[in-house]
């Protein structure tokens, strides 16, 4: 089943229209086309996206590969972490820059994420995500908008530890990372139209 969204031109963010909206039952929850979901953003020009369910793995290929062609996979921000230490405990710990260029190729290769360096694994890698602090959310039961992929972090070396890193695809191929994504204000979003990554926190 294909429904419509739009994708803001400036940031990339992909959100619901009001027609798409307009029949549920959503409360108090505002959302509007004149204005980006992303509150860091401003946008207010959009294209029209169709996302199809079956399709969006492709489309999420051809994301990732184009981010891996134009060499944009470096978020030069500052990034958060939550991981587990070399003692057990789990710590806080902040980077200077992220690179996604190890998760981005597994997204391409389809590949499992194998257990870490502490022996753990992540139930729900390729599962759905309910799109906690993203723009899309309310979907129908049995519905996948946004898929979940674990990133290995470090703590004894980059790409072995599982932490509180995420890369969550979206049905029209959209990507968002987020270096701590149990907080709204550590996610970025990737604009394919210009090739880079903005940071995101969502305005609902």
């Amino acid at each position: 089943m294909a429904h419509t969204y739009i994708s803001c031109k400036a940031c990339g963010t992909v959100q619901r229209t009001k027609q798409d909206f307009a029949g549920w039952s959503l409360g108090t929850i505002g959302r509007a086309d004149e204005a980006c979901a992303n509150s860091l953003c401003g946008g207010g020009d959009f294209d029209s996206v169709v996302g199809k369910q079956d399709a969006a793995r492709i489309i999420v290929k051809r994301t990732a590969t184009a981010i891996l062609k134009c060499n944009r996979y470096v978020i030069k921000a500052q990034v958060k972490y939550n991981i587990k230490g070399t003692d057990g405990g789990f710590e806080d710990k902040t980077f200077p820059s992220r690179d996604l260029k190890a998760a981005l190729q597994r997204l391409i290769s389809g590949e499992a994420l194998p257990m870490d360096v502490n022996n753990r694994v992540h139930f729900h890698d390729g599962g759905k995500y309910k799109g906690q602090w993203l723009p899309i959310r309310d979907v129908k039961d049995g519905t996948i908008y946004y898929t979940e992929w674990g990133v290995l972090s470090s703590s004894r070396g980059w790409e072995l530890n599982l932490g509180s890193e995420r890369l969550i695809t979206g049905a029209t191929g959209e990507i968002y990372y987020s270096s701590f994504h149990y907080h709204k204000d550590w996610w970025w979003v990737f604009n394919p139209a210009n090739g880079n990554w903005y940071k995101f926190v969502c305005r609902w």
